[in-house]
């Protein structure tokens, strides 16, 4: 009578060693889960803060070049207008020639710190993306530990409680 006690008694053991080792896999399934869950969000929303930087840079670039040749097509005309009225006046076309070609250089240096400054800003908006990115990439991975760990110690409490009664069973 008693050895059938004590098989039940290994059986509750085993059993209870059992479902804890199950209970163990599954959160440690679950915590590599999340995990690679957390890196293919974490690279699609980098991709996506990419992608926008860099249509807004495509953007301000065509618009500083359509700007820079607007103002190449404005000292070309210019200059051919004062070849035009050249019988006129030697001397005014070459001192209009020189001020178109004065506004030429000055329409060039403005592009240039155009480009130069949407070229920085596009790259601290990255660097702030890629910042942002890892912070909410950290903050995630401490709530999936954080959470992993309350299911560790919470599978830990009840394998603990099922031993307990099951030790009660047989302590008659």
């Amino acid at each position: 009578m008693f050895a059938g006690f004590g098989d039940v008694l290994k059986n509750l053991s085993s059993g209870a060693e059992d479902t804890a080792e199950e209970a163990k896999h599954g959160a440690e399934d679950l915590l590599e889960r999340k995990k690679q869950e957390l890196a293919e969000l974490a690279e699609k929303k980098k991709q996506v803060a990419a992608e926008l930087l860099e249509e807004q840079a495509r953007k301000t670039g065509d618009l500083v070049w359509s700007t820079k040749a607007d103002l190449e097509k404005l000292a070309v005309d210019e200059v051919q207008k004062m070849v035009t009225n050249a019988a006129a006046g030697k001397d005014s076309v070459k001192h209009k020639a020189i001020d178109a070609l004065d506004e030429l250089v000055k329409a060039e240096k403005a592009t240039d710190n155009a480009i130069n400054a949407a070229g920085s800003t596009v790259e601290n908006k990255l660097k702030e993306a890629d910042k942002i990115l890892d912070e909410k990439r950290d903050n995630l991975a401490k709530g999936v530990a954080d959470t992993t760990e309350n299911v560790k110690e919470s599978k830990d409490d009840a394998v603990s409680d099922l031993l307990d009664k099951a030790k009660g069973l047989f302590n008659f």
